[in-house]
């Protein structure tokens, strides 16, 4: 069962080499609208990037180890024109990605 809405998601995403080093990019933004209910989840922001690292590249496998900081951002959700006060995140990660 769906909330009913019709949600549009839109994002890029972005990777650059030199050598054994590398970095990426990505950001995606969601776009809500009012669902069954008059319930509307609130548009949301993630994104995430950071540099890398080549340890090993062969012909069969190449391993890459990456740092990344990665978030997120959205605001409170509504029900019938009132904030659901729990719905709202303000998130950042950081760590290990192995490639």
């Amino acid at each position: 069962m769906g909330s009913g809405s019709y949600d549009g998601i839109v994002g890029s995403s972005l990777y650059a080499r030199w050598g054994r080093g590398f970095a990426t990019a990505l950001v995606q933004y969601a776009i809500r609208s009012t669902g069954d209910y008059d319930y509307r989840f609130a548009n949301d922001l993630t994104w995430a990037g950071g540099p890398g690292y080549y340890l090993l590249m062969k012909d069969e496998f190449t391993l890459g180890l990456q740092a990344v900081v990665s978030g997120e951002y959205k605001r409170l959700d509504q029900f019938q024109g009132v904030a659901a006060d729990d719905t709202g995140v303000t998130a950042v990660y950081l760590g290990p990605n192995s490639l």
